[in-house]
């Protein structure tokens, strides 16, 4: 059986306003879990250190020609199934 406070608790604007600012919150990672502090979410090619750098941006580039690759074969191949 539900408790009649607990239903007007859920049906508040107020509250419902304030559980999606902080179900926002949680899934732009604004807050850190741990601290509580604000975070900002950067990319690894943006990163301090520079051996993470050269990797995030080699795998980058690796990532972007094997799609080249596989763009090229499938060509390949459906232009010799016509």
């Amino acid at each position: 059986m539900e408790d009649p406070a607990e239903k007007r608790h859920l049906n508040n604007p107020d509250s419902v306003k304030e559980r999606e600012e902080t179900i926002g919150r949680e899934r732009s990672g604004r807050k850190s879990a741990a601290s509580g502090e604000e975070t900002k979410k950067t990319s690894y090619r943006d990163h301090k250190n520079p051996v993470i750098r050269a990797l995030s941006r080699t795998g980058y580039t690796v990532w972007i020609i094997v799609m080249g690759i596989g763009l090229l074969l499938a060509f390949i191949v459906s232009v010799a199934l016509l």
